[in-house]
Order: C-alpha cells, then sequence, then structure tokens
C-alpha cells in the first residue's frame, strides 16, 4: 500500500504547490497579506484533515488477525 501511495501523492503535492504559487503571483499580495493566506489555507486544510477521525473505515477483516479462523 504505501508503495503505490506516492503515484498520488507526489502529483498532488506538486499541483498544490504550483496552484498556491499561481495564487500568490497573481494577488501580488504583500509578504504579511501572503502570510495570512497561508495561515488561513493551512488551517483549513488542518480542520478537513480532522475530519478524517471522525469518519473512519472498517478495518478489514484478516482471518486469524480481526475475525476468527474457519473451523471446519
Amino acid at each position: 500500500m504505501i508503495e503505490s501511495d506516492g503515484g498520488l501523492i507526489v502529483p498532488s503535492g506538486a499541483i498544490g504547490i504550483l496552484t498556491g504559487g499561481l495564487i500568490l503571483n497573481k494577488a501580488k499580495l504583500s509578504r504579511k497579506n501572503a502570510v495570512l493566506f497561508v495561515f488561513v489555507i493551512n488551517f483549513a486544510i488542518v480542520g478537513c484533515m480532522s475530519s478524517f477521525f471522525f469518519l473512519g473505515c472498517e478495518n478489514p477483516k484478516i482471518a486469524g488477525f480481526t475475525v476468527p479462523y474457519p473451523t471446519g
């Protein structure tokens, strides 16, 4: 699983960095406003990522680990 995550994480990170750079460049923000912009975006991202704690996923069923072995 971890080996395949890079195929999605690396391009997504690159797109995010480029998009943020374009927004900051086009908006012609001062240093103070650029820092405020980045802070607000990061705060929003942390809020979105925190929602994963509440959504959750069901644990996979693995014989002998999360469910007993079938007896036959």
